[in-house]
């Protein structure tokens, strides 16, 4: 994983640096505390990221300029300025011309959030991809199970119709259904109303797309069919007990071909 990566996947090892209460030092802030060892840009990356999550710096904010940050953190302009180039690719923050380098207030929409990008980069094995989809789908089943409503149930049994339609038609593409099979489960993660497990699950659903493409040329598409509609009765009947049964049945039609 090369530099620009780390960005996705950074370290969180606590004592190689942390952040600093705000402190005023020669009519600036002092926001950052120096460091060694690890590349600069990518250490950069990593404090302004944790002063975000941690509220130091919010959305809409001014980050201190080139210098000041450069100063405090005992590092070249050239490498500071390298890193709020990447997180400005990432849409982390907005640099304005003339202006200064804001908070941005939200991801550009064309770049991965950066927990999405390291789970696409990491190299991981079949069984630790299958039990991160298992632990996704069980908790997003048990938080909608008491809460979702007739009308968002309706909206799936639509999506399900959509499905069984398209396999019928002579369009029909083994691509896009993967890609209507992953919108019907991206569905049922947007009505959670939580953008965290909406973005997760999005990125989740990414990692799986080339085995369920690989999965659908042993199965019937209409097995998939009937899966989703399982799930949508798992719904209506608002059934606890069942949740674990099914997402378990319906995982292990794709699992072997990952």
């Amino acid at each position: 994983m090369d530099r620009y990566h780390r960005i996705a996947a950074r370290s969180t090892e606590k004592g190689q640096y942390k952040a600093v209460k705000l402190m005023e030092e020669s009519n600036s802030e002092t926001i950052f505390e120096p460091f060694n060892s690890r590349s600069v840009v990518e250490r950069t990356i990593d404090v302004i990221i944790d002063l975000i999550s941690e509220k130091k710096l919010r959305v809409g904010d001014k980050i201190p300029n080139e210098y000041q940050i450069a100063r405090q953190l005992n590092a070249s302009r050239t490498s500071v300025r390298e890193a709020l180039k990447i997180l400005n690719a990432f849409g982390v923050v907005e640099i304005k011309r003339g202006n200064g380098t804001y908070v941005s207030n939200k991801m550009k929409s064309s770049k991965l959030d950066s927990l999405g990008y390291g789970l696409i980069m990491e190299d991981s094995s079949k069984q630790e991809i299958v039990d991160l989809r298992i632990m996704l789908d069980l908790g997003i089943y048990y938080l909608l199970l008491p809460r979702i409503k007739e009308e968002e149930i309706a909206l799936l049994e639509e999506e399900i119709d959509r499905q069984e339609e398209f396999i019928g038609s002579s369009s029909f593409d083994k691509g896009k259904y993967i890609d209507l099979d992953i919108e019907f489960h991206l569905s049922i993660a947007k009505i959670t109303n939580n953008i965290l497990i909406e973005k997760l699950y999005i990125t989740i659903m990414r990692l799986f797309r080339t085995s369920m493409l690989k999965a659908l040329e042993s199965m019937n598409p209409h097995q998939i069919i009937d899966n989703h509609r399982e799930v949508v009765m798992l719904f209506r009947n608002k059934d606890m007990d069942a949740v674990r049964e099914v997402i378990t049945k319906n995982i292990s039609k794709w699992q072997t071909a990952l």
